[in-house]
Formats: C-alpha cells, structure tokens, sequence
C-alpha cells in the first residue's frame, strides 16, 4: 500500500512538472492550451451534463464518449465550475492512477514493478502528453489495466465491469473485450463469463438509445457530419499511409525518424507477444491484448494517409504497459532509473516541441 501511495505521489509529480513545463513554454492560459478539436469536444459534453449531449449542436460531439466529461463534470465544483481546471486535474489523477494499476499488475510478474510503473508515468512521449490533457486515453487505460488486474486475481465480475466502463471511454474497446473472451471461453474454457460480459455491455447499449432518443438516428460508431463509419472515414491505411508518409517531401524529417522508431518499438512488443503466446502461460491475457489490437491499427481503413503518421504513437499507447513487462521486467534497476530520467526528459522536450510545432505548422496534438 505505501510503495502504490508513493508511485501515485511521484507519478502526478512528474505529470506535473510536465504540464508546467508545456505551460510555461507555451506562454498562454490553460483555456488557450486546450484549443483543439477533441479536448473542445469533451469539455462541451462535460458542460452539458446531467443530461449529456443534449444542448444544441451537439450532435457532431456523439463521437466522443462520456466517461471521461462525466468524472471532469463531477470534480468541477472544486474548481468553481471551470471544466479546463478540471479536466487537467482529472487527467493527471487518473493517468497517475493507471501508474499504480500497473505495479500492481507488474508485480505479479517481476520484481521491477515500481520501476516499470513510474516509467509509464513518462514513457512512451506521446502518453506522457495526452495524459496530461482532458482526452479519453487516460480513463481507458485505467480501467483496461483495472479489467487486467482483476482478471489475474480471478475477480471475473470485475474484469468485465470494468470493460464495461472501459466501452463508455473509447468503443474500441470492444476489440480488449473479444482478447479477453478468447482467452476465457477458447483457451479456459470458462463458459460461466458470458454472463458477465453481456451485463457488462448493456451500459454501452444503453447509452447508444439515449443518443438514437436525442438526435433521431443510430449513432453507433457514426460521424454525424459524414453520415457514415467514422473509424473508417477519419482513420487511415496505416501501412501503405507509412510509406506515404516516408515518402512525402512536405512531412517533417523529425516526425518520420519518430513515426518509424515508434513503429519498430511496438513491432518487437508484437514479436514478444507472439512468442510469449506459445511459450509463457502466463503471459497469455497480455499476448491476447497486444496481437489483435496490433494487427486491427495496422490495418484499419480509411483515406487519410499523413494524418496516420501522427494517430500511430497515440492509437497504441494501451499496448505500452503490458509492452514494458516484457521489455523491463528482467532490466537491472540502475538501468531503469536512467530510462525514468532520460524518459522525462524527452517526454518534457517531446511535449514542448509538439506545442511549438502546433503553433508553426498547424499539426495536431
């Protein structure tokens, strides 16, 4: 309990050194740091609570999901009201919450648990900066991670409802879901979950209707500006998208390097997963999350092939932790410290340097 107290302590420090560091250099008010599309998006609905996306022109926002403004809408009378403080506030509690899941995950496979926590904290650099920002990404990892734990404790009602609330976060998570089903009905043989995995689900439904009562029309996975599957119409060809993007003049030689080292770095996590599938029993639940997930953002389909040379380091950030057991896990532990400390170094230059490059050439967080 005191090493989980202190890797929370020192993981908000370090969010918060980061988040000061971006402030400063950024020169502005955090409502001017938060001027991009998404986290708009989930201010708006964090705004609109209780009754969520029901003031007008809230339709277009319907892609966002409402866990995350749900916790932001509940913290905001300790911050007046004002729903940037917190959000920023929330997201820094919660991607340091995700920090404490995985000790407790990771100590169940190495004795580097505490080190392999705290460099989640800044590492990978793009995790380090969303993290820090009101978007999805912290909550889902929190409770894919809380879905892990309990599964490794046998706790099988609270792997499923916390996949289930992982749902009202991100509907990809409905992949994590089918990973953790194949292992317990295909592999365990534990018939008895479907139970709860349908339990868990009904949320997700549920909420879906409430949207179809709003606005008239199925929501479900739909861009209400396009009409169609906007995973498919906002998302890109990843593969031929990174040759594109290699080969395109107009791209930045820093963002290639980036995208490429990203890209080999999550390849060899895939590569362990696969032989931790057939070699390791009981690394089995983390190859199941890794394999399918890996695979679907490879080859998820769309039209947009730059815009993948930036969504690739953010869109696998949930396969990081369980990346980092297999990386870490067996690492000396002056070895993990100089990773911590040359990790949050880069994560501060990281985040830094994306902000400028937001202000010069317009990219996106």
């Amino acid at each position: 309990m005191k090493k989980a107290l202190l890797i929370f302590t020192l993981a908000v420090t370090l969010k918060i050194i980061l988040l000061g560091a971006l402030f400063l250099s950024a020169n502005c008010s955090f409502d001017e740091l938060v001027w991009f599309a998404d986290v708009q998006s989930y201010l708006k609905i964090a705004d609109s609570f209780p009754l969520p996306y029901s003031f007008e022109g809230m339709q277009a926002n319907a892609k966002h999901y409402p866990l995350l403004p749900f916790f932001m809408w509940i913290v905001s009378p300790f911050f007046a009201g004002n729903f940037v403080y917190a959000g920023f506030f929330s997201a820094i509690m919660i991607s340091s919450l995700c920090c404490v899941v995985l000790y407790l995950i990771a100590k169940q496979f190495t004795e580097r648990a505490f080190e392999i926590s705290l460099i989640f904290a800044v590492l990978p650099d793009k995790w380090a900066q969303v993290s820090i920002y009101p978007l999805s990404e912290s909550i889902f990892i929190l409770f894919l991670l809380l879905a892990v734990y309990y599964h490794l404790k046998g706790n099988f009602i609270g792997a499923y409802t916390s996949m289930g609330l992982m749902l009202l976060a991100r509907p990809v998570g409905a992949l994590f879901l089918f990973s953790f089903l194949l292992i317990d009905i295909i592999v365990e043989r534990r018939f008895f979950v479907i139970k709860y995995a349908i339990i868990a689900i009904i949320p997700f439904f549920v909420f879906h209707g409430y949207l179809f009562i709003l606005f008239d029309k199925l929501m479900l996975f739909a861009d209400a500006q396009i009409g169609g599957a906007y995973s498919g119409d906002g998302f890109s060809y990843p593969l031929s998208g990174l040759v594109a993007g290699i080969k395109d003049s107009n791209l930045l030689l820093v963002r290639k390097i980036y995208t490429l080292s990203i890209f080999f770095c999550y390849l060899v996590v895939f590569i362990l997963a696969w032989y931790h599938l057939f070699k390791t029993k009981k690394y089995q639940l983390f190859s199941a999350i890794i394999i399918p997930y890996f695979i679907f953002i490879l080859f998820l389909k769309g039209n947009n092939h730059n815009w993948w040379m930036l969504s690739l380091p953010r869109f696998l950030i949930p396969l990081a932790p369980f990346g980092f057991i297999f990386l870490f896990g067996k690492l000396k532990e002056k070895y993990l410290y100089a990773i911590l400390s040359i990790s949050t170094i880069m994560s501060i230059a990281y985040s830094v340097g994306s902000y400028i490059m937001h202000i010069k050439y317009g990219s996106i967080v």
